[in-house]
């Protein structure tokens, strides 16, 4: 009768603790493991072996011995290694994941990192070209500004040049102005000149022709008396 409550004992806690292999790899699937979870680090595999082998010797519990037969015995302790190993591999897997999860963090913040320094690089490249593009167009308008400045110079001095021409055509058509209109003044001075001494001789051959006309009348009476 006790061997029989030893047996089932053994087989609740063999099924016990596959119960929680399960739940454990189930959860080891999970995006997250809850706060509550027990690790697989924390199962002693040590003393559940212990507690195996103690249980297939013999078990004292006052002056009761139990004994297990050996097909119970090598089947509990095959459940027991299966489940063992299963809680290894739970244990490598955990591990591994905390191996990956590490590198993922140490990835995530080199990425990071990265991207911040190509983002300061890049941002101090696009300044860097803009300056030089603000540098580039600085200088041009300061040259077309010198060559605004070379042909306004220019400018002015050829219109200098044309003001100073003009005032010297202007001065010489004033002197030639003066000079014509002295020139006329001496014509009609000597015109009006001309022109008393044509009106004197006009006169004194009037006054001849008269005499002449009073001379020829004296000579006809004289050759008519004469006759």
């Amino acid at each position: 009768m006790g061997s029989k409550r030893f047996v089932e004992y053994l087989s609740a806690s063999v099924a016990n603790l596959s119960s929680m292999v399960l739940s454990m790899s189930s959860g080891s699937r999970a995006p997250a493991e809850e706060e509550s979870a027990v690790p697989l680090s924390s199962i002693n595999m040590s003393e559940k072996m212990q507690d195996s082998e103690r249980l297939g010797g013999s078990h004292s519990s006052g002056d009761e011995t139990v004994v297990l037969k050996r097909s119970d015995h090598e089947r509990l302790c095959e459940e027991l290694e299966s489940s063992m190993a299963m809680i290894e591999e739970l244990k490598r897997k955990e591990r591994e994941h905390g191996r990956m999860l590490k590198n993922y963090d140490t990835t995530l913040a080199y990425v990071l990192e990265r991207n911040e320094k190509e983002k300061a690089l890049l941002e101090s490249t696009i300044m860097s070209e803009e300056i030089e593009r603000l540098r580039s167009n600085e200088y041009r308008l300061k040259t077309y500004i010198q060559a605004l400045k070379r042909d306004l110079f220019a400018s002015e001095d050829k219109m200098e040049s044309l003001r100073r021409a003009n005032n010297e055509k202007i001065e010489a058509l004033s002197e030639q102005a003066e000079e014509i209109k002295r020139m006329y003044e001496e014509q009609k001075r000597k015109a009006s000149c001309l022109s008393n001494k044509v009106a004197g001789l006009e006169s004194a051959l009037r006054v001849r022709c008269e005499e002449m006309v009073e001379v020829v009348e004296y000579c006809k009476y004289l050759l008519r008396w004469g006759h």
